[in-house]
């Protein structure tokens, strides 16, 4: 779905060092309509200095054509069910969480998910966390494991590999 300036939205929920780092390697690229969201307010005032971001959830989800859930994996496993009807019909939803196993049989339960929602964890970080300390190079040059849903297209994967290709990291499916 095209925004009126032809940007494609992406909504990053979970503005912290992912997330902001994220946030700054796709800001560079200037094709992007970028919005956050954080579910508590300090956390919203601190991201802001990084990316423009959302007072509500549904207002960072509505429309979007790219999802990344940057937040706790206990976040990502209740933010799944909430997404699909909030978000454009042929949208990418990609996360970044190191634990695989329960978001992954969770996201299985959910018909839409193979189409749309692809697991990742990207071996980048650093000893500090928070917006403040992230950097739009993060994941220059680092693995990113991609784990597809069981019955995931082609198309879908491939959009997360370019994804992944697009912000500098060296995408790995599993």
């Amino acid at each position: 779905m095209s925004r009126g300036s032809g940007r494609k939205k992406i909504a990053i929920l979970g503005v912290g060092l992912l997330g902001g780092s994220l946030a700054l390697a796709l800001r560079k690229q200037k094709k992007f309509s970028l919005l956050g969201w954080n579910h508590r307010p300090a956390s919203r005032h601190r991201a802001s200095k990084i990316v423009p971001m959302a007072a509500t959830l549904d207002e960072a989800l509505r429309g979007a054509d790219v999802v990344l859930l940057c937040t706790h994996s206990s976040e990502v496993l209740s933010l799944l069910p909430r997404l699909p009807e909030r978000v454009s019909p042929d949208a990418l939803i990609l996360d970044v969480s190191s634990v695989k196993g329960a978001i992954v049989e969770k996201a299985s339960r959910f018909a839409w998910a193979p189409y749309h929602f692809v697991p990742c964890h990207p071996m980048a970080g650093k000893e500090k966390s928070g917006p403040e300390n992230a950097e739009a190079g993060l994941y220059a040059g680092k693995v990113v494991f991609i784990t597809p849903l069981p019955g995931t297209p082609r198309a879908v994967l491939g959009a997360a590999v370019s994804f992944w290709r697009g912000v500098g990291a060296l995408p790995q499916v599993m």
